[in-house]
């Protein structure tokens, strides 16, 4: 009977090693939510983002008034983000408003582009978005900051990721 108690206490104490099923990341080079630099803008609207995607864009850097990037959800799971307005669509484009916060060079953070209405965007798993950030906040060694929550934290206050994007992933003639 002392061995069978052992025996029950020694396997209830054993430690159990979860194994999570397939890589989180799809393209496992990269980071799994991320923002890339994709060029400048003068309109900052869709047909711009439209004429980015095909690369038939030629704003150089000293007309524009906006910076391009894409939001890339490269997990396995949806994400949802915090917008402005509702996305737009235009010839296959996806162009996202998000809410986004501007850290000065000294991390001090401010809001950019507050609304009274508070919508939500989400990328699916493998998906991308177009969007503009004006010049200035990504100039003298600023960032911008985007959160976002996955799918199934969408109803609770936390956790909140972000991911940023610093002036310094500008091109070099950029910044």
């Amino acid at each position: 009977m002392v061995v069978c108690n052992l025996f029950m206490v020694a396997s209830a104490q054993r430690r159990r090693i979860h194994k999570v099923e397939g890589e989180v990341r799809i393209r496992k080079l990269r980071p799994t939510v991320y923002i890339t630099f994709e060029g400048f803008g003068k309109a900052c609207n869709s047909w711009e983002a439209n004429l980015l995607k095909a690369k038939k864009t030629s704003t150089s850097e000293e007309q524009a008034e906006c910076i391009w990037l894409q939001l890339h959800n490269n997990t396995r799971w949806l994400i949802v983000i915090p917008t402005v307005d509702l996305y737009t669509t235009l010839g296959g484009v996806r162009v996202l408003h998000p809410r986004y916060r501007v850290a000065e060079r000294n991390e001090s953070l401010a809001s950019v582009n507050e609304a009274d209405r508070q919508e939500f965007n989400s990328l699916r798993p493998g998906q991308s978005a177009f969007f503009s950030v004006l010049k200035e906040h990504l100039s003298d060694a600023r960032k911008i900051y985007i959160n976002f929550k996955y799918q199934w934290e969408y109803e609770n206050l936390e956790p909140i990721h972000r991911v940023e994007f610093a002036s310094d992933k500008l091109p070099k003639d950029a910044r």
